[in-house]
């Protein structure tokens, strides 16, 4: 019987369907047990790495405790401080919930505490300490661990003014900041004055609505077309191996008719039956190649081909719209046109 050629499509597209997301899970959790057992080892230039890139491939409250005592091995204790607080709040399992919990109090007396509160906080609120974040303690009053030594406080908002402060707190000192609800800033109303010749035509300076600028669309769109030209550059190529492996099948089938004498199944000469059957298997071998990379490789094309068709609309430019007052003694109106 002749080797089959039909493109294997089905696997294929399995194969390229497969999820990333379940792929990072499985690479976070080996990366967790090597990090644990070099951790056991007492071997922290290794652990601490692999937690690190375990917990940045899949975030977990177990990962976020051994990264404190990374951080308390390597002499940070408010960043300890504060990894253990943050791994007791997503550790359901009370004994390593106290674990965690026991591993920020030990802590304490290496540290400051700082905690900000607020009674109105502004929109758009935006609360930094040393240039970090955190706007998600304001209201809450969650204590946030720092290093001994002087700090700079600083919340921001749009359209309001900045507050500022500026401490320095001790080891095993606790501090409290009340964030304000920043006053607006004043902007100043600009005064029009009115043409006071209305003798000869008064054109008022013309208003241009700007074009639109460049959105996010048409970036997310030129990245998708180039993911799925890519996809469809490689498809093409792998389908042009899976056609190499065709050929070589089709010659080996060839060379077994050859040494048959045209038919396979007649062939009675023990020494061309058993070079027959070689050349009968290296072309059932090569068929199946064919079949992969032919398959493979369409589901490629397809799959870049659907990433191309939906990709994102990008926004189009627009011109603006100019819009020019005229005033006459005669006449008093508008007149349009398109400008850039």
């Amino acid at each position: 019987m002749k080797p089959s050629y039909l493109a294997s499509i089905t696997v294929a597209a399995f194969l390229l369907s497969a999820p990333v997301a379940h792929a990072d899970d499985t690479a976070a959790e080996t990366k967790f047990k090597a990090a644990v057992e070099h951790f056991k080892a007492q071997d922290y230039a290794l652990a601490c790495p692999e937690f690190e890139e375990s917990e940045r491939l899949d975030p977990n409250p177990s990962t976020e405790y051994f990264l404190a005592k990374c951080a308390a091995q390597n002499k940070h204790p408010a960043q300890a401080w504060n990894l253990f607080k943050r791994a007791a709040a997503g550790i359901a399992d009370p004994k390593q919930r106290a674990a965690a919990e026991q591993g920020a109090t030990d802590l304490n007396s290496q540290v400051g505490l700082v905690t900000l509160v607020g009674t109105q906080p502004a929109p758009g609120l935006d609360v930094r300490l040393d240039g970090d974040a955190v706007t998600s303690q304001v209201l809450v009053g969650l204590p946030i661990a720092v290093e001994p030594g002087p700090h700079v406080l600083r919340a921001t908002a749009p359209s309001r003014d900045e507050w500022k402060r500026e401490f320095t707190i001790a080891k095993g000192e606790s501090l409290s900041f009340t964030v304000p609800s920043l006053p607006s800033v004043e902007v100043a109303t600009p005064v029009v004055t009115p043409p006071t010749n209305v003798d000869k035509p008064s054109v008022v300076p013309s208003v241009v609505t700007p074009p639109l600028p460049e959105d996010a669309t048409s970036k997310r769109r030129h990245k998708r077309h180039v993911i799925a030209a890519t996809t469809v550059g490689v498809g093409a190529v792998t389908i042009v191996v899976g056609g190499v492996f065709g050929f070589a099948a089709r010659s080996k089938w060839a060379d077994a008719e050859a040494s048959c004498g045209g038919n396979v199944d007649t062939c009675t000469n023990a020494t061309s039956f058993a070079k027959a059957q070689d050349d009968v298997n290296a072309s059932r071998d090569a068929g199946l190649l064919s079949n992969l990379f032919v398959g493979v490789g369409t589901a490629a094309v397809v799959t870049g081909v659907v990433l191309w068709f939906t990709a994102p609309r990008a926004e189009r430019s627009v011109i603006g719209w100019k819009m020019t007052p005229v005033v006459h003694p005669s006449t008093v109106g508008v007149t349009f046109g398109r400008g850039f």
